[in-house]
């Protein structure tokens, strides 16, 4: 299967989900009400944060159903099964931990209004089952990735987000906006998604007959999924200190200040993301001396679509910010806006490099790499926040942002081939950084040279692009234009 078509599958798999929430908060809210929206984001999080309880085992059943590609079924059939049993008891652990956990957690807030609080009771134990199916779902969803089954996996993941939000709130709507009711059929959403992605793995893998779990496969997954999760947690950890800090020196307003911007443009990480995705299990499944030219080929894939991309946001992203909230926290927004921009850009390569770690089977690199990073990134992120504010935390957390793609690259021994390629893209992005950040928002001058740095980033892009890539844009042209003569090479 083809990774332009994989990662292709995964980018409107997040897209299209994304777009429906996005579409349906007013409706949340108009409906439900804020307080009872609150509750049910809070829920979510919830949810979310006990998600590390399944200790990696759908990315790392991906990582070894991959490595068996050619393998026997009854190997994979095997693997699958003893995943998921693992599963189940993390499932049972993580639905007592959440029932104990929000029983607890609401109890001690106090500006709820007795219905809601009466409502939350009640939706509770729905929540809980919630954890058990995610994690089921999770091993399905890793074996059919780890079998490069991306369309089928995307179309039940996509269409479960898409219902997921659409179904409590016809029933918020049509029923009654009570908590239980709409987490009920969130879960009902869960069940279904996870019903067919079970029936679509029993042919993806195939599977044989349920029996009992390998101890000696329950180690190998253990191993590697115990370092995903260790990861897991850290992240979180990682990317939530810079808000702590900030509200903690300069108040809530400054937190919104900064949070709304980066959550803006933490968007242009989909990209990346659906090319990682795509290619964690072909790294897994490929011999060793074919991962140089696997790794090399997607960060330059990456290099030349995220650069343009990201010299255009930098262009359009003042304008943006000014219409969207406003003209004086607009302006405050931008140069914060720009920083992390430039953050996102340098990590899109980390995300490739971090596949073929991963998928090469070395998860520790990544969590050590993390663990010997934080110290360092809280200490330069309390001390630039001390000299520059909150202009200094986004300097910091972009400065982590572009360590992590050298530091794994260089691992790869990938960074010295590419370095005169990310050099110079590197060159353009830092010079319309400080463009956007330095040089006055009226000023003519300061827009002719962002977009004569946007001109020379498409160039030298397309320039420098692999032919894969010209292929498949030819591809794509020859599509649009039918009195073409001639067909472009077949891209595999």
């Amino acid at each position: 299967m083809s990774i332009a078509k994989n990662t292709a599958y995964n980018l409107v798999g997040k897209v299209l989900p994304l777009f429906v929430s996005i579409v349906t908060v007013p409706a949340y809210l108009h409906v439900v009400g804020l307080e009872r929206y609150g509750v049910l984001s809070i829920g979510w999080l919830l949810l979310g944060y006990l998600g590390f309880l399944e200790l990696g085992m759908g990315p790392s059943l991906q990582q070894r159903i991959a490595m068996l590609r050619d393998g026997s079924a009854s190997e994979r059939s095997d693997i699958f099964w003893t995943a998921l049993w693992l599963n189940c008891v993390a499932g049972i652990v993580g639905t007592i931990a959440l029932y104990l956990g929000a029983h607890f957690y609401f109890d001690t807030l106090d500006k709820v209004s007795p219905e809601v609080k009466a409502e939350i009771a009640d939706a509770i134990p729905w929540l809980s089952l919630a954890v058990g199916v995610g994690m089921l779902n999770s091993v399905s969803m890793g074996a059919m990735k780890g079998r490069e089954r991306f369309l089928q996996a995307n179309i039940v993941s996509s269409s479960s987000s898409i219902a997921m939000a659409l179904l409590p709130l016809a029933v918020a709507y049509f029923i009654a906006p009570r908590l239980d009711l709409l987490i009920a059929a969130s879960l009902v959403c869960r069940i279904a998604a996870a019903a067919v992605q079970f029936l679509q793995t029993r042919k993806a893998v195939p599977l044989g007959p349920p029996h009992r779990p390998s101890w000696a496969r329950a180690g190998q997954l253990l191993r590697f999924g115990g370092w995903m999760s260790v990861t897991t947690i850290l992240t979180p950890l990682a990317a939530s200190f810079d808000r702590l800090l900030i509200g903690s020196w300069l108040g809530a307003a400054a937190v919104s200040l900064y949070t709304v911007p980066f959550n803006l443009v933490s968007r242009t990480k989909l990209l990346p993301d659906a090319l990682s995705s795509a290619i964690f299990p072909r790294f897994a499944s490929i011999p060793p001396d074919r991962r140089d030219a696997l790794e090399r080929n997607a960060i330059e894939v990456t290099l030349v679509l995220m650069t343009p991309f990201t010299l255009a946001c930098i262009v359009m992203i003042g304008p943006f910010l000014r219409i969207w909230i406003g003209d004086e926290l607009g302006a405050r927004a931008e140069p914060i806006a720009h920083i992390i921009l430039a953050g996102w850009w340098a990590n899109a390569f980390a995300r490739v490099s971090m596949s073929r770690v991963q998928g090469g089977g070395r998860p520790d690199i990544v969590t050590k790499l993390l663990l010997v990073e934080l110290p360092f990134y809280f200490a330069t992120l309390y001390f630039l926040m001390n000299e520059l504010g909150i202009i200094g935390a986004a300097l910091a957390w972009s400065a982590r942002a572009a360590i992590d793609p050298l530091v794994l690259m260089q691992y790869n021994g990938q960074l010295i081939p590419l370095w005169r390629h990310l050099a110079t893209t590197a060159i353009l992005v830092i010079l319309a950084t400080g463009v956007g950040v330095l040089m006055p928002y009226e000023m003519p001058l300061r827009w002719l040279i962002l977009a004569v740095l946007l001109l020379v980033g498409m160039v030298f892009g397309w320039r420098n692009a692999p032919d894969n890539l010209k292929a498949i844009a030819a591809k794509a042209l020859a599509r649009r234009t039918p009195s073409t003569k001639g067909s472009p090479p077949r891209v595999q």
